[in-house]
């Protein structure tokens, strides 16, 4: 919470934690990566289920409903605009990976150190987290609004 207190942006958080590779070079905006690897990580988690189309778009509206503002609007589009696509990709062993990349939301360009789910899971939750100290929440409010966010997480 001090790196965020300090200002410090939610990538430097996440790669001063060794969660994001630090040889990443960013095309396209760092919060619209990280939502759509949440995104399809969870579309990923739920056909391993047999979830049908319309019960992924459920859970995933209730992701993008808890999500901070940076994150939101790319989460509703993603649900509104590419579920179907991101299904058809993943149902044909497209790895989950380069789904955000050919879909343009991640850069080409990244190298990765860390796992993608983890940096993508620490930029959302540092920003969760910059957003809740923004509104003057107290750490236990801060704690509460994160279970909420991992209960909803792929394993």
């Amino acid at each position: 919470i001090s790196l965020i207190e300090n200002d410090s942006p939610a990538a430097t958080v996440c790669k001063d934690l060794k969660f994001c590779p630090t040889s990443m070079t960013v095309a396209a905006p760092e919060d619209d990566c990280a939502t759509c690897t949440l995104v399809v990580g969870e579309v990923e988690s739920l056909l391993a289920g047999n979830a049908t189309e319309q019960e992924i778009v459920a859970e995933l509206e209730k992701i993008c409903a808890l999500l901070p503002a940076a994150y939101k609007a790319t989460c509703e589009t993603l649900v509104e605009s590419y579920i179907p696509q991101i299904i058809s990709l993943l149902e044909n062993d497209y790895p989950a990976a380069t789904v955000c990349k050919d879909l343009k939301f991640c850069p080409t360009s990244m190298t990765v150190a860390a796992p993608e789910d983890d940096c993508a899971t620490c930029t959302l939750v540092v920003g969760e987290v910059e957003s809740l100290l923004a509104g003057n929440a107290t750490e236990q409010e801060i704690v509460a609004e994160l279970e909420k966010i991992c209960a909803l997480l792929p394993a």
